[in-house]
């Protein structure tokens, strides 16, 4: 199969509370954070180097995502087909973004076809009391709110109490959203399974206070590096923070609180073929693996263009 044919992930994880994968009004459903880490490693979103230091806004971002989503099939079907990233906004644009969006979400209400649901992909700006219920807020699409009832608002704050907490503590962060939704006849958005993932301000994921801080350190030493994505993997189980691509070998960099972690830090290593580096929360952190004396120049970045929505 060639890369322009690959199915997205649909998500395998479990769902348990406190290391679940998304939030949904059907506890038995999959979830759709591997769907977005996905999309986020075939955008090359997960990926650093000194050259894209200020070079990322949601123009780009929502630029990548798409053409990471180009040619990908889910559910037998084009991905591009069901999902809906918000073009960046601008007021004096409004009716024109307004109307492209009620023509993409015009598949929804086809006639005969049963209930439809679209994937969105944006940026959380913020969830707030509705007339019923609650809603949620997505940048970039200010007219078009996605509904959420008692019991998904519950879910989602309890699976996902740290990525709400750092987005609070991040100001400059990004906290994503990836969501499906269903349509009603008079346009109402509704929300059926929701998943947020916590990135920084140049929009590199990461878990937790130290976890950022490793990406700013070495963001701060013009290193190269990849970020690593849990995309299923539990919260429990270990999963280096990043990889260091300009070390001689690459370089798992593990954040660890006792020996056993770094013993599965060692183990894990050893199945990818990879050096490590571990930092002990709680303890200073270590100097960073020397890089390469000559190590490659940045990624090339793609165009900054943006292509509608399919």
């Amino acid at each position: 199969m060639s890369t322009t044919e690959r199915a997205a992930p649909a998500g395998t994880g479990s769902q348990g509370a406190g290391a679940a994968d998304s939030a949904t009004t059907d506890p038995k459903r999959l979830s759709l954070r591997a769907v977005l880490h996905y999309l986020w490693h075939e955008a090359e979103l997960a990926t650093w180097s000194p050259g894209m230091a200020g070079k990322r806004n949601w123009r780009v971002v929502s630029w990548h995502l798409r053409a990471a989503a180009h040619g990908k099939m889910t559910r037998g079907k084009p991905l591009l087909a069901r999902l809906f990233i918000p073009e960046p906004f601008t007021a004096e644009k409004k009716t024109e973004i307004a109307a492209r969006r009620l023509s993409c979400w015009a598949r929804l209400q086809q006639p005969g076809h049963g209930q439809q649901f679209m994937m969105l992909i944006g940026e959380l700006k913020a969830i707030e009391p509705a007339r019923f219920g609650h809603k949620l807020l997505v940048k970039h699409l200010p007219d078009a709110p996605l509904m959420l009832d008692d019991v998904l608002l519950g879910r989602l704050n309890r699976h996902f109490r740290d990525e709400l907490e750092l987005w609070q503590i991040d100001e400059n962060g990004h906290l994503m959203v990836i969501a499906t939704f269903s349509l009603s006849r008079c346009g109402l958005a509704t929300a059926e399974e929701v998943s947020l993932v916590m990135t920084d301000h140049n929009w590199l994921p990461y878990e937790s206070q130290p976890d950022k801080l490793l990406l700013h350190v070495a963001i701060g030493q013009h290193r190269r590096f990849s970020k690593s994505l849990r995309y299923n993997l539990a919260g429990d189980k270990p999963m280096a923070s990043l990889v260091f691509t300009d070390t001689p070998t690459p370089t798992a960099a593990f954040l660890v609180n006792d020996e056993a972690d770094r013993e599965a830090a060692r183990e894990r290593a050893t199945e990818t073929d990879t050096e490590i580096w571990t930092w002990a929360i709680g303890e200073d952190m270590p100097p960073l693996p020397p890089p390469a004396a000559s190590s490659p120049g940045p990624l090339r970045q793609r165009p900054n263009s943006m292509s509608r929505n399919a």
